[in-house]
């Protein structure tokens, strides 16, 4: 490996971890977010100099087919949010508009960087992984946590944990007729890791082809997946599973195929069913339950929506949404949101939605690619992940696949 490659290689793992730092963790919320986003911006640009004679050759191709359109649109959503709620927040600059912009400077000019930015993400989620399946299955055993950190999610409150390397933010939860801990790794909830984790098991599944340990990677993935007893994690990962043997796999003959579809498809009915049932036995009396705030969810975010169909109510405007919400809701202060698909229309309506529907749709001339984009649409869109920079990456990458003339998986 050369020097260059070297560096490159290092400073991409700095890159993907304080992404994976981004994502609700309880090491995230230790350090101040300006400080991250700065670092994360001078590690971009240590790689865009590491790049520079393929980015300048490309720089006219990036500005007119990726950077001016962005732009264009977050200029709109700017000045609408302006217009609704008074002002921005550099917070939303640095996010939907600093980084997104050296990201595409870094990746469109050859997606191969997204590709390795992406298996980066993957591998650091995979030592993390086998961290926490370890200590959540010590914590299952009756062995009490060591020490503990104050975490603000919600009201300020106690996330006990081992060694500052895994945390139990959660507690108990019934999954599939088992009382289990909820195994949160390192972040704030059981469904921001189980995020995380569907992300490198599709990055595993789909976009990496090479990697010595792949198969053993999914496998821990999947497990540790289960341990979240997050339903959507679960869902996605038996889904993507049969989804990559039935249409991405072509060398099995058709009635293996077949078989597999529905022996897998029964699989997975089954457990969706299960699952299901069980969560609405347990909120069928309670409102406040987790589905049926999650349904409600959709409704909030629906009617919130069409109050400004085209630009939204304005970025961050969560008023606007829990405006919506079921009063017992508010007073109870059950006013957290779940619904990421809505959550965008809400916020800047058809026009922010293009940023999602664009790279995911037009990925599709490579099977792989669109695999893996489908599936992140849909955990996009049940989960709050909508301006984190994991799935900025992700649209960037799809993007950059979208547009490029080049097969991004060749010599890899």
């Amino acid at each position: 490996m050369s020097t260059r490659n070297f560096v490159k290689n290092i400073v991409l793992y700095l890159a993907a971890f304080l992404v994976i730092l981004n994502c609700n963790t309880v090491w995230g919320q230790q350090i101040k977010t300006n400080y991250t986003n700065i670092l994360l911006i001078l590690l971009l640009i240590i790689l865009i100099v590491l790049q520079l004679p393929k980015i300048i050759d490309s720089i006219g191709t990036t500005i007119t087919l990726a950077i001016f359109p962005m732009l264009a649109i977050y200029s709109i959503l700017v000045i609408n949010t302006f217009a609704k709620m008074g002002s921005f927040g550099f917070s939303n600059i640095m996010t939907i508009i600093i980084i997104p912009i050296i990201l595409i400077i870094y990746i469109v000019p050859d997606p191969k960087n997204g590709l390795e930015f992406l298996r980066h993400i993957q591998n650091i989620m995979f030592i993390l992984a086998i961290i926490s399946i370890l200590f959540w299955i010590i914590a299952s055993l009756g062995v009490q946590p060591n020490m503990s950190l104050s975490v603000a999610w919600g009201p300020i409150r106690t996330a006990p944990g081992f060694y500052g390397v895994h945390f139990i933010t959660q507690g108990y939860a019934d999954f599939i007729g088992l009382n289990l801990i909820r195994n949160t790794g390192v972040f704030l909830e059981a469904p921001m890791y189980a995020y995380a984790l569907s992300i490198a098991l599709l990055s595993a599944l789909f976009l990496d082809k090479k990697s010595k340990f792949r198969d053993f990677q999914i496998f821990i993935f999947f497990i540790t997946l289960f341990s979240t007893t997050s339903t959507t994690g679960v869902v996605v990962a038996i889904t993507s599973l049969a989804y990559n043997e039935v249409f991405v796999v072509h060398n099995r003959n058709i009635l293996y195929r077949f078989l597999l579809f529905f022996t897998v498809g029964g699989v997975a009915v089954f457990t969706v069913v299960l699952i299901i049932q069980s969560k609405f036995t347990d909120n069928f009396n309670n409102w406040a339950g987790s589905t049926a705030i999650r349904t409600d969810d959709v409704f909030v975010g629906l009617a919130t929506w069409l109050q400004h169909i085209w630009v939204g109510n304005g970025i961050g405007n969560t008023s606007a949404i829990i405006a919506n919400m079921d009063s017992r809701r508010i007073m109870a202060e059950l006013t957290g949101y779940s619904n990421g698909f809505f959550q965008v229309l809400a916020f800047g309506g058809i026009v922010n939605m293009l940023v999602y529907l664009v790279p995911t749709i037009i990925s599709f001339k490579n099977n792989r690619v669109f695999a893996f984009g489908l599936f992140a649409f849909v955990l996009f869109s049940v989960t709050i992940i909508g301006y984190t920079y994991i799935y900025i990456i992700i649209l960037v990458f799809l993007y950059s696949v979208g547009i490029s003339q080049s097969d991004v998986f060749s010599g890899n």
